[in-house]
Parts: C-alpha cells; structure tokens; sequence
C-alpha cells in the first residue's frame, strides 16, 4: 500500500512540473512579440484576400452590367424595328381605308 502511495505521490509531483514545464513553455510561445507578429501576418493575410475578393466582385458587376447593357440595346433596336413596322403597317391601313372610302 505504501508503495502504491508513493507511486500515485510520484506519478502527481511528475504531473505538476510536466503542467509547469507546459505553462512555461506556453508562455515562451505566446510572447508579446509573437503574438504581435502572429496577429499582423493574420491581418495582412486578412487584407490580401479582401483586397483580391473586392476585384474579383468589381469585375464580376462589371461582366453583368455590360451584359445587361447589351441585352437593353437590342431591346430598344427591336423596340425601334417594331415601332416602325406598327407605323408602316397603320399608314397601308389608312390608305386601304381612304381607298375603300372613295
């Protein structure tokens, strides 16, 4: 029983100065200066994919206004062909009509 006190006694003080040696090793990692330069490349990594999202989303827009800038100028050609065709196809109505008449 003793030596199993002794073992546990043991197996505890080797866990202590292991969970010591961690917090101590996990402050030489987590120092200031690391942290700083840790959290300046995280932002410069932040800005550099914002900054190439912004451009590709810009030339995105961009390719679908120019679509739709296309898409309304045939439709206002078209508009414009059957303007005239509505404007032919009443001024033979009137004359058919005038001719009729007389």
């Amino acid at each position: 029983m003793a030596i199993a006190i002794r073992d546990l006694s043991c197996r505890m003080e080797s866990k202590n100065r292991m969970a010591f040696f961690m917090k101590r090793h996990l402050f030489r990692i987590l120092r200031p200066g690391i942290m700083v330069a840790l959290i300046s490349a995280l932002m410069v990594g932040l800005v550099a994919f914002s900054a190439y999202e912004l451009r590709e989303s810009r030339r995105i827009i961009i390719a679908s206004m120019e679509q739709g800038a296309v898409s309304l100028m045939e439709a206002m050609a078209r508009a414009g062909e059957n303007a005239l065709r509505a404007d032919a196809e009443i001024e033979a109505l009137a004359a058919e009509r005038h001719a009729f008449c007389d």
